[in-house]
């Protein structure tokens, strides 16, 4: 599983230097949208902007957590290199499984998000 992010983590590497001034934009939208803005004056736009912020937010995060995975453990190395890796592996796990939980959840509140902006 964290292999598979490390590829997806690689190819939004590529691309991170997009996403934070898309990031920015979005959050100024949201809070040009949440101030009274004369050209912003229903809030059309703000459930859009939050939303893209996050998405952007978890694409970022991703392409920075996941690129660098620690070396799977080897029996020639010493017990101390070995119980190093298995942690730093293992810690990884966890941030992929929160990671994954996140996006998740990201989804479901998109759906809503969505379904609310349409109604």
């Amino acid at each position: 599983m964290i292999e598979r992010l490390q590829k997806f983590a690689k190819v939004l590497s590529r691309i991170r230097y997009i996403l934070l001034p898309l990031a920015g934009a979005c959050a100024v939208l949201t809070l040009l949208s949440l101030i009274d803005n004369p050209w912003l004056a229903d809030d059309r736009w703000l459930l859009h902007s939050f939303m893209g912020f996050l998405w952007v937010l978890m694409l970022y995060t991703a392409s920075e957590v996941f690129p660098r995975l620690p070396p799977a453990v080897a029996s020639a190395e010493n017990w101390r290199q070995r119980l190093s890796y298995r942690l730093r592996r293992g810690m990884m796990w966890l941030l992929a499984v929160l990671f994954l939980s996140l996006t998740v959840s990201l989804i479901l509140l998109s759906y809503q998000l969505l379904r609310v902006s349409f109604m």
